[in-house]
């Protein structure tokens, strides 16, 4: 065991045990702090293999048009996972008969980080009916989220036939 002193955020689940805990009292929030004071190599190994399964979990609902270049992304932006998960799971609600894709795209006219994914639903719908959905998942869900994507996720529907 090597020591370290990281601080992690929230309770362990029984995977490491050796740790203090100190309370910060705030107005009606008590939040946790537990300070590690070991550290556990397969640990590393544990999330990364869920880091793996969570976006080969991706691939059963989207397709993916340059794997490693979507998949490099996604590891690069760990929080865009859930939020893909989410907007996939409430897409499905919304439209019917849909496939969706997802491509790694760049922005020219951006000067820093330009890249982002780009999530189309390709539909049957017409393309009036495909708006009208679009703006219901997007008042529904999406315009509450798109904040936390920081850019970094665009969602927009294509009408063909498949």
């Amino acid at each position: 065991m090597i020591q370290s002193n990281s601080l992690q955020l929230g309770k362990i689940s029984g995977l490491q045990k050796n740790y203090h805990t100190k309370s910060f009292p705030y107005k009606n929030v008590e939040p946790q702090i537990q300070i590690n004071r070991t550290y556990n190599p397969s640990l590393k190994f544990i999330n990364s293999e869920l880091l793996v399964n969570k976006i080969n979990n991706l691939e059963n609902y989207i397709k993916f048009m340059d794997t490693f270049e979507v998949k490099s992304f996604l590891k690069e932006n760990l929080f865009l996972i859930d939020i893909i998960n989410k907007s996939v799971y409430i897409i499905k609600k919304i439209f019917k008969d849909i496939k969706l894709e997802i491509s790694l795209e760049y922005d020219p006219e951006i000067l820093t980080d330009s890249r982002f994914l780009y999530l189309k639903i390709y539909t049957k719908e017409t393309p009036t009916k495909a708006i009208k959905l679009l703006k219901k998942f997007d008042y529904s869900w999406w315009l509450d989220i798109k904040p936390k994507t920081k850019h970094k996720l665009i969602i927009g529907v294509e009408y063909e036939d498949f």
